[in-house]
């Protein structure tokens, strides 16, 4: 429930959020996703959630797209995922996908944020 909350603080804040959106525009980009939904993107974690899902799905019959390629991209090993998987086997695999990569870009996020103002 603790990270939960978390997740819901590091979104309402304006600046980790702006940094999230751009971080997930970067990756989606480069493996070849659509991102222009990101700039209309509120701070609701189950409306992130939902739009990655939909534009998964989009392309995940699409010639060139590897959801393996966006996986390492965003920094997701196999062991993770399957983890999760197992762990949420009546979720579509999409959906775990999808929160895995928001709660991984997040992270990032807030790493980078806490480590720039360490002075590092």
């Amino acid at each position: 429930m603790s990270k939960d909350i978390s997740i819901k603080e590091s979104l309402s804040s304006r600046e980790l959020f702006e940094a999230f959106k751009q971080q997930l525009k970067k990756d989606l980009s480069e493996c070849g996703c659509e991102s222009n939904f990101i700039d209309a993107l509120t701070s609701d974690f189950e409306l992130i959630k939902q739009s990655l899902i939909t534009v998964l799905k989009a392309h995940e019959k699409k010639a060139g797209f590897n959801i393996q390629q966006l996986l390492y991209r965003v920094d997701i090993n196999e062991k993770q995922l399957s983890l999760r998987l197992n762990e949420h086997k009546n979720e579509d695999y999409l959906s775990v996908i999808s929160e895995l990569i928001i709660k991984r870009i997040l992270q990032k996020v807030v790493l980078k944020k806490h480590f720039s103002n360490n002075g590092h």
